[in-house]
C-alpha cells in the first residue's frame, strides 16, 4: 500500500489516483498478466494500491529503485525432474 512509502512519493501517487479515478478504472484492459507498459490502475484503492505492480514494465520511466529488501528462502535439499512421455 501507499502508507509505507516516503511522504513525498505517497502524496504524489495519491494525487495521481485521486485526480484520475475514472480514467484509471476504465482506461486499462483487464489482462491477467500485464508486464509491459503502464499498469497505473494497480494504484486504485480496490486493487490495494499495488505500487510494485504499477511500476513493473514502465522501463524506469516512473521511477528507479535505489534500495530493496528481499526475503530469501532456503533452497530445497534435493531436486527432481520427471519427464513423462505420452503417445
Amino acid at each position: 500500500g501507499l502508507d509505507s512509502l516516503p511522504p513525498r512519493l505517497r502524496d504524489g501517487l495519491r494525487g495521481l489516483v485521486d485526480g484520475d479515478l475514472a480514467r484509471l478504472r476504465t482506461g486499462f484492459p483487464e489482462l491477467p498478466r500485464r508486464i509491459s507498459g503502464y499498469a497505473l490502475d494497480a494504484l486504485l484503492p480496490e486493487k490495494r494500491a499495488d505500487v510494485a505492480r504499477a511500476f513493473t514494465g514502465s522501463e524506469g520511466t516512473l521511477g528507479v529503485l535505489t534500495e530493496a529488501t528481499v526475503r530469501l528462502v532456503e533452497a530445497p535439499r534435493a531436486r527432481a525432474l520427471a519427464v513423462l512421455g505420452y503417445p
